[in-house]
């Protein structure tokens, strides 16, 4: 139900953290594609939620090359282009239970560690709302100046 996306959008806390960055040391030329990072998306929705069906896309810059979760999957859809959805495993939120996932992505740019803002929700079918919590606010744009 497009109700349904609407309370994912207004009410998911998503946030993200940097867990680490490796350089991987099986690169003897210490090429910059042999640089990692890892970063931590936390879910939290702040009532039980177990609607099933949905699915977020959202924009990263570097290759997600490792995804650890066993409540979703992320799969690249084209370009900087991701979609994040259920695995079979996720039975739902808990009110105030965050929900993790770990990506690991390799580093092309030393500036682009980050996640970009503005997720998206979406169900076949349904019109596509922006999750508010992902909004950039003006306190945060210091991260992302050069």
């Amino acid at each position: 139900l497009q109700s349904d996306i609407q309370l994912i959008a207004d009410n998911l806390e998503l946030t993200s953290e940097l867990v680490e960055i490796k350089q991987n040391s099986d690169n003897p030329n210490d090429i910059p594609l042999s640089e990692t990072y890892t970063l931590k998306l936390s879910l939290t929705m702040p009532f039980r939620f177990n609607k099933h069906g949905w699915e977020i896309y959202f924009s990263h810059r570097n290759p997600i090359t490792i995804v650890e979760s066993d409540s979703f999957f992320i799969n690249k859809i084209n370009g900087e282009l991701y979609r994040l959805y259920e695995s079979d495993k996720f039975k739902g939120f808990d009110s105030d239970k965050a929900v993790h996932i770990l990506i690991t992505a390799k580093i092309l740019a030393p500036k682009d560690v980050y996640i970009l803002p503005k997720f998206y929700v979406m169900s076949e079918g349904l019109k596509t709302s922006l999750i508010k919590s992902t909004l950039v606010k003006k306190k945060d744009l210091s991260l992302f100046a050069d």
